[in-house]
């Protein structure tokens, strides 16, 4: 299958392309609702035993780094 070949940039378009490592903050209503839920709820409580799969995937997430929202994505 051929690709179509992209057509010339519009008028004012700009051919630099930025590739930075933090994500633009989010549209003002995710920021928002962010902010509500943080302040909803208290900690949620874990049970200690755990489906093997859940385990692994908490343990996982307790390691990783949280972005700027405090959300874990990897």
């Amino acid at each position: 299958m051929k690709r179509k070949p992209l057509g010339p940039a519009p008028a004012g378009a700009s051919y630099t392309i930025i590739i930075a490592q933090k994500a633009p903050p989010p549209p003002e209503t995710i920021a928002i609702a962010i902010g509500e839920e943080r302040q909803t709820g208290g900690p949620i409580v874990v049970p200690d035993n755990l489906h093997p799969l859940v385990a692994k995937t908490l343990a996982a997430a307790r390691k990783a780094q949280p972005d700027q929202h405090g959300a874990v994505t990897k």
